[in-house]
């Protein structure tokens, strides 16, 4: 086990905990922002975010609304990670005397400085089950993978990615019609109620206990290339339905490699799968629709484009 000290908390109690927390205008930081703003005994006093873009609109995060009402908790958007190490930044949350730093949906490692600042620990809530899926993407790797299940972790953030002890884990199964948004909105939710429990939980020792994560296993999570957003016609047809309309609301279309003929065809959405037929051509267009034979089906698909590719390079 390995103890962080908390030796500014009263014993057994949370109560008046100054919080800063990191994130985005997204889906994932919606949740752990609203529970910040309206827990007991916390007090949200800065939530940093970082301007990149979105996973949601900022008019759909309804604890912006929240923020009109509490004149006590102060906005900082940060539009690059340099500006983390600026002196002046580091400074102005030294002023905010925090008691934990909560990280959720932040897109940049936390610099040496900003994780000496909180008097008990910088946590991080991560959506996948570390250290499986260390990275920015671990919901869409656990689609272009194929899992049944992922999971949230709570852990002590350290300069590493992704590498701190772990607090807390819960598993998550994913369910079959789950795409991108739905499944990041769950897990975020669980995350929230995970640090609630974190938040609420006696401390008779005073401290924060966590474990090592192991060494030398997992998956990695890093931003899909062009690569991770192409599937072939060697894929069964339930596994490749699966992942396009997964990661379509967020990626737009997955690029579908023909092989039987050489054509890639952007497609946007799946809408039914079929049993394979006597059709010769592994292909039929009509308008925007296609159908695309697999190994073991063939997949009735909305299409953005098609283009002939008689070579198969990057």
């Amino acid at each position: 086990m390995i103890d962080q000290s908390m030796a500014a908390a009263e014993p057994g109690k949370r109560d008046g905990t100054r919080i800063l927390l990191f994130g985005m205008d997204c889906a994932f930081t919606e949740p752990i922002a609203e529970l910040l703003l309206t827990a007991p005994g916390v007090r949200t006093a800065a939530i940093v975010l970082a301007s990149t873009a979105p996973r949601a609109p900022a008019s759909a995060c309804s604890w912006r609304g929240q923020l009109a009402t509490n004149e006590q908790v102060t906005i900082i958007e940060l539009s690059e990670r340099r500006e983390l190490l600026s002196r002046a930044f580091v400074s102005t949350l030294a002023t905010f005397e925090s008691d934990l730093i909560v990280v959720a949906c932040f897109p940049w490692r936390l610099p040496a400085p900003v994780l000496a600042l909180p008097k008990i620990a910088s946590i991080n809530i991560h959506p996948s089950l570390l250290p499986d899926g260390r990275g920015p993407e671990p919901i869409f790797w656990a689609f272009r993978r194929d899992l049944d299940s992922t999971g949230v972790t709570l852990h002590v953030t350290d300069e590493g990615l992704d590498t701190g002890p772990i607090i807390a884990q819960r598993r998550v199964a994913i369910p079959s019609d789950a795409t991108m948004p739905t499944l990041e909105r769950s897990i975020a939710r669980i995350g929230a109620d995970m640090l609630s429990e974190f938040l609420n939980a006696p401390s008779p020792s005073c401290s924060v206990s966590a474990w090592p994560q192991p060494v030398g296993i997992g998956h990695s999570a890093p931003f899909p290339d062009a690569d991770d957003l192409r599937v072939t016609t060697s894929w069964k047809a339930t596994k490749a339905a699966r992942f396009i309309n997964g990661v379509t609301p967020v990626y737009e279309f997955i690029e579908v490699v023909v092989l039987a003929t050489g054509q890639r065809l952007a497609v946007a959405e799946v809408l039914g799968i079929e049993k394979r037929t006597s059709r010769t051509a592994p292909v039929l267009l009509k308008g925007d629709h296609a159908w695309i034979e697999f190994s073991d089906g063939v997949l009735h698909c909305r299409v953005r484009s098609m283009r002939q590719q008689l070579t198969f390079g990057p």
